[in-house]
């Protein structure tokens, strides 16, 4: 027999079962999700639910999905599944670089390249 899937327009309005924050980056398992979805013509709160998604694995920490986010709920079945993704907590870099205006970095690749480098170069434009 089929499974019967459903979809709910939604809104995220709490991580880990509560609405204020900040919460820190962890690993994606850690966060769960109360949604409140419009199903026939009424609000329901689900709570506690996961993504759907191919979550990041543990080794990454990520940022949860921000309070207010509006996504789709899916029914399978009898589950409830969350179709979005946390993002990947990407740290400052620990090097700074220099500041480069716009198109200076290519002029300064160009200006590296071997005449060879630059016929070739010349030939994929068309020039």
């Amino acid at each position: 027999m089929p499974t019967l899937v459903k979809s709910y327009p939604g809104e995220v309005v709490a991580i880990n079962g509560t609405s204020t924050g900040p919460w820190a980056p962890a690993p994606a398992t850690s966060f769960t999700y109360h949604v409140d979805v419009t199903m026939d013509d009424q609000v329901r709160r689900l709570e506690n639910i996961k993504p759907n998604c191919e979550r990041w694995p543990d080794s990454l920490n990520v940022s949860p999905i921000a309070i207010g986010t509006l996504v789709t709920v899916f029914t399978v079945g009898t589950a409830h599944v969350l179709d979005a993704r946390e993002l990947p907590h990407f740290a400052p870099c620990s090097q700074s670089r220099p500041s480069l205006s716009p198109g200076q970095g290519l002029i300064a690749a160009v200006n590296a390249m071997d005449d060879a480098e630059k016929a070739a170069l010349r030939k994929a434009l068309g020039l």
